[in-house]
Parts: structure tokens; C-alpha cells; sequence
């Protein structure tokens, strides 16, 4: 059997493991691996700017080779042209199918759905409904030449003014859902049409709460004033020496 004595005097030795090996690999792939990503990165804005500006060019090159006929394709058949002097009669159509009519138009554009805070408020009717800023009738001057129309047609007989109240349901986004009467105008045919009228043409902006709109009740006091016309010689006169009434209707705020 053979014996070596080994010199413990001098430094220690150091053997190299598979891990220790393993970790120099390692260094070496992480430095590698970032300087090629910082490459990659730099080339990639680098090349950016000049792909953008090739980019129509070959979009059009794609829509050219997504677009062009097969090469074994047979070219289309060519359409007769007309000859000055022999012209080219058309087809007849000999069925005898219905020509449909054209729609009806459209005269109110379509209502949105109700919502839920809506429908509340149509359930429990008329009230007092808080908010910070209220509707504004955007169409005063309008609805004032409709319901002076209104008044002159059913108003017709009545010598005095006429004032009434209507509770109007106003949706978030301004528009009319339900009318009602608060106070009446003491003649029923005068109340129906004006409620109608209100309910279709008038037009409000909406009431804001919270920093959102809201539906909301209001009441809107109409007011109509009658004004005599003095008699001349060309309007007909009265009984009394003046002629038919007209009503002026003031609806304030």
C-alpha cells in the first residue's frame, strides 16, 4: 500500500465544484444576455421610424396581393358597348310583383326607456321632487304662438282671462313623459288640448342633483290674457261695436 504525506504548512487548496462552475457560467450568459437585449432595444428604435414610413407602401402592396386575380382565372366577359345610332334596348321586367311602398315618416324621434328613478316618479304622481338646478323651457317662444292658436280655437266665447296649472314629469334628458292638471282653467275641452299640446311640443332642459340629471315634477303656471282688437273698417265688428277676441297666452316660469 502506498503512502503520500501531504504538506499542511503552505496555503489550503481549493477545488473547483460543479456549482462553482455553474455560477461562472451563469455570469457569463446574464452579462451576454444583457448587452444583447440593449441591441435588440436600440435596433428596435432604430428601425421604428423608417418602418413607419414604408408602412402605406406596403399596405398597398398586401391589398395588391390579397386583391389580384388567380393567374389561371378567364377574363371577365366584356359588357356591349352602345354604338352612336343603334341604341341598346333595356331588359323588360315582365313579373309582376307588388312595388313596395315607401315608408311613413317619421315624426317624433323614438323615446328612450324609462328608468327606475322614471318610473318612481310616474307611480306615485305629482310631487314636490328636490334638485340644484331646475328644467328651463327651452321653446317659450314656440309653445307661446301654439297654445295663442290653442285659445283662439278653443277658447272661442270666453271674455276674461284664463289661468291654470299643469304638473309636468320631466325625464333626465329634458324631454315631456306625463302631464297633468294642477289647477284648472274651469273648461275642460281648454284643459285636455292644452295638456296634449304641452305634453308633445314643449321642450325643457334637464334638472341636475348630485352633479347627474334627474327626473323631476314640476308645475308650470299658462296664463291667458284677452286682448279686445279696436274695430276699423276692414275687420269685422261685434255685437258691441269690436271685433272676435284674441287670447294671448303667457305661460311664465
Amino acid at each position: 500500500m502506498a503512502f503520500r504525506l501531504l504538506d499542511r504548512s503552505g496555503p489550503a487548496q481549493r477545488y473547483i465544484t460543479a456549482n462553482d462552475r455553474l455560477k461562472a457560467r451563469f455570469r457569463t450568459y446574464f452579462h451576454l444576455g444583457v448587452i444583447a437585449a440593449t441591441c435588440i432595444h436600440a435596433l428596435a428604435f432604430w428601425i421604428t421610424p423608417v418602418l413607419m414610413q414604408l408602412r402605406p407602401w406596403l399596405s398597398r402592396r398586401v391589398e395588391r396581393l390579397l386583391l389580384a386575380p388567380p393567374l389561371n382565372a378567364s377574363p371577365a366577359p366584356t359588357a356591349g358597348l352602345a354604338v352612336a345610332g343603334s341604341p341598346v334596348p333595356l331588359p323588360v321586367d315582365e313579373s309582376e310583383e307588388e312595388i313596395p311602398k315607401p315608408p311613413a315618416p317619421i315624426e317624433d324621434a323614438p323615446v328612450p326607456p324609462m328608468s327606475d328613478a322614471l318610473r318612481e316618479l310616474l307611480r306615485e304622481g305629482p310631487r314636490i321632487t328636490p334638485y340644484h338646478i331646475a328644467p328651463v323651457l327651452k321653446n317659450r317662444n314656440e309653445m307661446t304662438r301654439v297654445l295663442r292658436e290653442v285659445f283662439r280655437i278653443y277658447g272661442e266665447g270666453i271674455d276674461r282671462p284664463v289661468r291654470m296649472e299643469v304638473w309636468f314629469l320631466i325625464d333626465e334628458h329634458g324631454a315631456v313623459r306625463s302631464t297633468t292638471i294642477k289647477e284648472t282653467s274651469g273648461f275642460p275641452v281648454l284643459d285636455s288640448v292644452v295638456l296634449g299640446t304641452s305634453r308633445r311640443r314643449m321642450r325643457f332642459t334637464p334638472a341636475w342633483a348630485r352633479g347627474e340629471t334627474v327626473p323631476v315634477w314640476i308645475s308650470l303656471p299658462i296664463l291667458f290674457e284677452v286682448e279686445p282688437l279696436v274695430a276699423s273698417d276692414t275687420a269685422p265688428a261685434g255685437p258691441n261695436g269690436v271685433s272676435t277676441s284674441s287670447a294671448v297666452p303667457i305661460p311664465p316660469l
